[in-house]
């Protein structure tokens, strides 16, 4: 499986920087898509009717923020994924680009 999270990693650094605020915690939810090998590594999983993310702190901070999946990553970052609070990244991601990257994540993980 660490071949996996080294390939995981790799597709991460390609996301573009974003300048966070932190108050995207509001956009977290239990059901986030998320590959088989992003589950695994971040250990999260749906508790049971709660409608928040597992990783949310009491304080409304990521607790696994430097392993949270792509689909977290790509918030803010990707077009139709824009910031609500005005977050800005060093360069937006097309919806091919973002779609890409999603579909070389699962790849990753079905091997």
């Amino acid at each position: 499986m660490n071949g996996k999270y080294a390939q995981l990693e790799a597709l991460y650094a390609e996301v573009p920087d974003i300048d966070c605020c932190g108050q995207c915690h509001t956009t977290c939810g239990a059901l986030l898509p998320m590959s088989a090998a992003e589950r695994l590594r971040t250990g999260l999983q749906v508790r049971g009717s709660d409608p928040d993310c597992a990783a949310l702190t009491v304080s409304n901070r990521c607790a696994i923020h430097n392993m949270r999946p792509l689909i977290c990553r790509l918030y803010g970052v990707a077009e139709g994924l824009e910031c609500d609070y005005g977050c800005q990244p060093e360069r937006y991601l097309s919806k091919a680009e973002a779609y890409a990257l999603i579909h070389r994540a699962k790849k990753i993980s079905d091997g």
